[in-house]
């Protein structure tokens, strides 16, 4: 359970860092086509 639950947080940490650079940026639209 442990394992799962570091693994959604990984998962989770991850995707927020790559929205937080992509809107740091300002390439979202960019981004996303890519």
């Amino acid at each position: 359970m442990r394992n799962l639950v570091n693994g959604w947080i990984d998962a989770t940490l991850s995707f927020f860092h790559h929205v937080l650079d992509q809107v740091s940026f300002g390439n979202l639209d960019e981004g996303q086509s890519r």
